[in-house]
């Protein structure tokens, strides 16, 4: 009589590999024993918070013998650990008029009148939050510090890692099972916040770094984007139909503040960006001539009115590094007030 036994060959599980496959970073290997492959100092994973999809990551696991390990979890934590950058605003203006001459990059120009009105470029209260209700266009993924924006966002892998819909939860920690091959795919999203974060990934409870920490650690960082163009804050960008905004200034004065903000693709403000300023139409300068947008992508500036009277004046704001059309404003010059009266004899 011949019996016969069930063999069973089971994944050898003492020892294990771990295959990181991070989409721009790379393909990373693990081996029981050794320490966390990602704790490299320059080994950031970046985001922008315009680009159309986001980043794949996939885990390998296998065992000591490199065969699959399927129907393990990997689970996937998202650790903000740094602050976000709040809106502290550029240095107050210098309080001196730029005439205009070609590479005068904003310093002081003795002589002339001194720019009293000139303010900080910051609001009282400012936490970042953009300024739709000032007309920015600001639709999309506008760079926020409130409470619910977050710098990046996880999801399980379903064949793409385009962008989420905007009514889509933001998940923060994810878990998938390793496939027959032993693949377990999320997809790294960006967020709408601009600030660093981490990312803890368990590969399935085989890693254990030499403090005891039971998973790895992802560095990485939420940028703003890249310049697509310039609007208003204020005046307020005119919605369609609208006509033009413009400002107006007394004879020999100088205009109010005037704001402006560098956006990104989706309409969300780009931080240090460089911005050049500009007059046409007889104005006679702007201070500073030279700006680097703030926490919330803004700039300010202040037109010097002629002592005559203007109609056709534009402050022209253009970036210094990107290839986009500027940003022009109308400035209207009004009489000034009244400082002689004279009496002609008549006859």
């Amino acid at each position: 009589m011949v019996e016969t036994y069930p063999f069973v060959v089971v994944a050898e599980q003492e020892s294990a590999h771990v295959t990181l496959d991070i989409e721009t970073l790379g393909t990373l290997e693990w081996s029981s024993g050794q320490g966390d492959p990602l704790a490299v100092a320059d080994r950031v994973l970046f985001l922008d918070v315009d680009q159309p999809a986001g980043r794949l990551l996939r885990v390998r696991l296998l065992d000591g013998f490199d065969n699959p390990l399927s129907g393990r979890d990997v689970a996937l934590e998202v650790v903000q650990d740094e602050p976000p950058a709040t809106d502290a605003g550029p240095p107050a203006d210098s309080g001196a008029v730029d005439s205009g001459e070609p590479g005068d990059t904003g310093a002081v120009d003795a002589g002339l009148t001194a720019d009293i009105g000139a303010a900080p470029d910051a609001a009282v209260g400012d936490v970042g939050a953009s300024d739709a209700a000032a007309g920015d266009g600001g639709a999309g993924k506008v760079l926020s510090l409130t409470l619910d924006a977050k710098p990046v966002r996880l999801a399980v892998h379903d064949g793409s890692c385009v962008a989420p819909a905007e009514d889509a939860p933001v998940l923060e920690a994810v878990s998938a099972p390793t496939d027959d091959q032993g693949w377990a795919s999320f997809c790294v999203q960006p967020g709408t916040l601009r600030a660093g974060w981490s990312i803890r990934i368990n590969p399935g409870g085989f890693f254990t770094a030499s403090d005891g920490t039971e998973h790895m650690t992802l560095q990485g960082r939420t940028r703003a984007g890249t310049p697509t163009g310039l609007v208003l804050v204020a005046p307020a960008e005119p919605g369609e139909g609208e006509p033009e905004p413009r400002v107006t200034c007394r004879a020999g004065d100088f205009t109010a503040v005037v704001r402006f903000r560098v956006v990104n693709a989706n309409g969300g403000g780009v931080p240090g960006v460089r911005v050049l300023f500009d007059t046409e139409g007889g104005l006679e300068g702007v201070s500073p001539r030279l700006r680097t947008s703030d926490g919330l992508g803004e700039v300010s500036v202040q037109a010097v009115c002629p002592a005559r009277l203007l109609g056709g004046g534009r402050i022209v704001a253009r970036l210094a590094e990107y290839e986009v059309p500027p940003k022009k404003l109308a400035v209207e010059v009004s009489a000034g007030v009244v400082q002689r009266v004279q009496l002609m004899p008549h006859g």
